[in-house]
């Protein structure tokens, strides 16, 4: 059990870094669009 333990947390880290890097991608896409446009925000 403890030699599959290297493995599986570079299986998390490869399964997690990229979506964590999308989704802080579109926050930052869309908080900067919603504070660039003088309107209100669609919500």
């Amino acid at each position: 059990m403890n030699r599959y333990m290297p493995g599986m947390l570079e299986a998390m880290f490869i399964l997690i870094v990229p979506a964590f890097l999308i989704c802080a991608g579109v926050t930052v896409m869309a908080y900067r669009k919603w504070h660039s446009s003088d309107e209100e925000p669609p919500l």
